[in-house]
């Protein structure tokens, strides 16, 4: 899972400027004009505060781990559980193009790309990944 040089970086000395990019590449277009369902929340201003709550280094450990994880795709591969990839189509995060090639790699996966949105998904568009997640859970058969 590719990580921003820049990013990583950033999130390695605490600088605040790690926050502002994960903000400014984590949401979609509407997120930054406000676009929260719950009226009077600033999405990114919210995502700002939980970042900045943290204790020093805990984006740096979360977002190095994710640069050097080297087997996805070969693990994804051995997945058999029924799997559903909610994909932001505006993600800066995590391009739609690295989302999809992961459901093209897990059999059977069901992939769902939210138009328009980033990759702060439960943040911006809860109603609708809480449908995608609803109607997957609904196709599942039970397992004996």
């Amino acid at each position: 899972m590719p990580v921003h040089a820049d990013l990583l970086a950033a999130a390695a000395s605490n600088d605040h400027a790690a926050i502002d990019m994960v903000n400014v590449w984590g949401y979609g277009y509407r997120a930054g004009l406000g676009g929260s369902q719950a009226p009077g929340v600033w999405m990114a201003g919210v995502g700002e505060r939980v970042l900045q709550s943290a204790n020093p280094g805990v984006l740096y450990n979360d977002l190095s781990a994710c640069a050097s994880y080297r087997d996805g795709l070969m693990s994804a591969a051995r997945v058999t559980a029924p799997t559903l990839l909610i994909c932001g189509e505006k993600d800066q995060m995590t391009p739609l193009k690295s989302g999809q090639l992961l459901g093209a790699t897990i059999p059977g996966a069901t992939t769902v790309t939210l138009t328009g949105a980033g990759h702060m998904l439960m943040a911006e568009r809860p109603r609708e990944v809480q449908a995608a997640i609803a109607k997957h859970l609904a196709a599942i058969e039970p397992r004996n």
